[in-house]
């Protein structure tokens, strides 16, 4: 189902938004005499790019054999292996052509 959508661009433009904006958090605090730790401010943005991954990955696939009403509510999941027909004509001939895919 993710295959779809460009999932790791997704994954990296919240990735640079949040890297993004912690920063600017962290330093708005650094000025307002609030002491930070960067280390710790971007080991956050590791945790949560690490649990997207995961997600994208891995995850998705259990939460939809857990909650199989998912197929219906937003989209179902076409992995696995097909049967496939392909009806063709060309210059006036016409066939078919069976695989799996």
């Amino acid at each position: 189902m993710f295959s779809l959508l460009p999932m790791t661009k997704v994954i990296s433009m919240l990735a640079g938004l949040y890297a993004l904006l912690a920063f600017l958090v962290a330093l708005g605090m650094e000025r307002l005499g609030i002491e930070v730790s960067f280390l710790r401010v971007f080991s956050g943005a590791v945790v949560i790019d690490l649990g997207l991954l995961f997600f994208v990955y891995v995850g998705w696939r259990w939460i939809w054999e857990k909650v199989p009403r998912l197929n219906q509510w937003l989209y179902p999941d076409l992995n696995g292996t097909w049967a496939a027909s392909i009806d063709w004509v060309k210059d006036g001939k016409t066939g078919r052509a069976l695989g799996t895919v």
